[in-house]
């Protein structure tokens, strides 16, 4: 652990653990901020105190056995000093350069008492790391993201044509499309290499995100710019959920996610069959057909689909194009 003052906390390796805190004999209620508070150095005071005394003292000194690495002498006892910190707790929304005032101080965990009287970890709780891969909240999140962002990428690539080449087709006029699957397929890009070295600091993956946002607000007014969170390094899960919340936001405004796309595929020249999902169909769905077309007009299609598309079940639409029946009635919308 490295603290505001460029000291490292290095326990147990070279420096003290801190003593344990006995819940039960706290009147704790609510939610709690778990705190690693280590004293400040004092100017004209006394910064090394015995392992007896309750006085705040930065360093305690112990005595190890060492050798001589350059000269043939014989072992000696050499006294070298170790961090000594502490745990505090405060109630979640106290101050806390109130409470902890003569310390340096970091939190690293939240707990909140049950009804029940038992104490419960807050698992999302983001203490300010060095590496996002030091967080599993902040791991998941970037996962649930990326497949957030593959899904909205695919959804707008389907409504647009891909020619033989590979290369997707944007209708004519769509330039809002193009540049929001650019924006999309940036910010994946960016985020796919996190993920794969999530040994970066938090604020880098911060301000990929925020970009992402800020494109995002090109397409949408349901936030202005100056309601992007700001990054917080000692309020890390404030900074990212917020944000989080935004991108989600916007990502739902501008590609919505309360439609399914059905794939057809055609099972021989004119007959296209598509699977609907049973999981997914309700009593309250609307099905929709969309269709374009290179060589006839928008008007032309509104004429003709009506007349020439037979939809229903397979053995329904084969028994009335044999009998020249109409299917399902289609209307434009």
């Amino acid at each position: 652990m490295i603290w505001q003052d460029g000291e490292i906390y290095q326990a147990p390796a070279y420096d003290l653990l801190p003593e344990p805190i006995l819940l039960d004999e706290l009147n704790l209620r609510g939610e709690m901020v778990i705190y690693l508070a280590l004293p400040l150095l004092q100017a004209n005071k006394q910064n090394l105190i015995d392992q007896n005394q309750s006085q705040k003292g930065r360093y305690q000194s112990h005595l190890v056995e060492t050798h001589d690495l350059f000269t043939n002498a014989t072992e000696a006892d050499i006294s070298l000093l170790r961090r000594r910190a502490v745990f505090k707790l405060l109630d979640a929304h106290s101050n806390p350069d109130h409470n902890l005032d003569g310390f340096l101080y970091l939190p690293i965990g939240k707990i909140k008492r049950q009804s029940s009287g038992a104490f419960e970890i807050d698992r999302k709780f983001i203490p300010p790391i060095l590496h996002v891969d030091a967080s599993e909240t902040l791991v998941s999140n970037l996962k649930r993201t990326l497949n957030v962002i593959k899904a909205k990428i695919k959804t707008i690539q389907t409504n647009n044509r891909e020619n033989e080449q590979k290369l997707i087709e944007f209708r004519s006029g769509d330039i809002v499309s193009f540049w929001l699957v650019n924006a999309l397929n940036t910010a994946h890009a960016g985020l796919s290499h996190f993920l794969q070295y999530p040994q970066i600091h938090p604020e880098r993956l911060f301000f990929e995100l925020l970009r992402l946002a800020g494109s995002l607000l090109t397409f949408s007014t349901a936030y202005e710019v100056d309601q992007l969170p700001a990054y917080k390094h000692h309020n890390l899960q404030e900074s990212f959920t917020q944000l989080d919340t935004i991108l989600r936001d916007l990502l739902d405004t501008i590609i919505s996610s309360r439609y399914i796309s059905i794939a057809l595929k055609e099972i021989r020249p004119s007959y296209w069959v598509g699977s609907l999902e049973t999981d997914k169909i309700t009593r309250d769905t609307r099905l929709y057909i969309a269709v374009s077309s290179s060589v006839m007009q928008t008007h032309e299609l509104i004429q003709i689909v009506p007349l020439r598309f037979k939809i229903g079940s397979t053995l329904d639409v084969e028994q009335r194009v044999v009998a020249a029946l109409p299917a399902i009635p289609l209307h434009h919308l």
